[in-house]
């Protein structure tokens, strides 16, 4: 007999459960997450493995702590950049090439970005990395980046 596997892709019923502080929806088939406006208290949330592209909804959710959208289709962070307290980011398998976004993140103790275009903006992407004073955890297998460049960053 074959399992039947129903995934969530309408986060919509969730919409007035507003007291939440940890979510996780993993490995569904999310596009929209419009619905997780109204969660002011979210410290944690996964949304990874899903095909979200637009994230600006999160760019109100200043109390995060936590935050993995990996494997997604995200290409623009830029809506991240007022998270000063995120200390945990899983961004990898996306297509982000541009982490500006994350330069003002002083809390940012890990950082997952594997299997993004980072080469393709190579110089901004260093200065980034260079200015987050709490990193301690840096993954970045396959972006691009070669021995001499990563050199730049000590």
């Amino acid at each position: 007999m074959d399992d039947l596997v129903s995934l969530i892709s309408d986060v919509s019923p969730l919409v007035n459960i507003t007291n939440l502080t940890n979510l996780r929806l993993q490995s569904n088939a999310i596009s929209d997450i419009s619905a997780l406006s109204r969660m002011s208290k979210l410290s944690i949330l996964y949304l990874g493995t899903n095909n979200i592209s637009d994230i600006s909804v999160l760019s109100e959710k200043l109390e995060l702590l936590t935050l993995d959208l990996n494997s997604n289709t995200l290409s623009d962070i830029s809506f991240l950049s007022g998270m000063s307290k995120l200390a945990n980011l899983y961004l990898h398998n996306n297509n982000i090439s541009d982490i500006s976004a994350l330069s003002s993140m002083n809390a940012l103790t890990e950082l997952y970005l594997s299997s993004n275009p980072l080469s393709t903006t190579l110089s901004s992407s260093l200065t980034t990395l260079s200015s987050l004073p709490s990193l301690t955890t840096l993954i970045l297998d396959s972006v691009g980046l070669c021995d001499t460049s990563l050199r730049s960053l000590s």
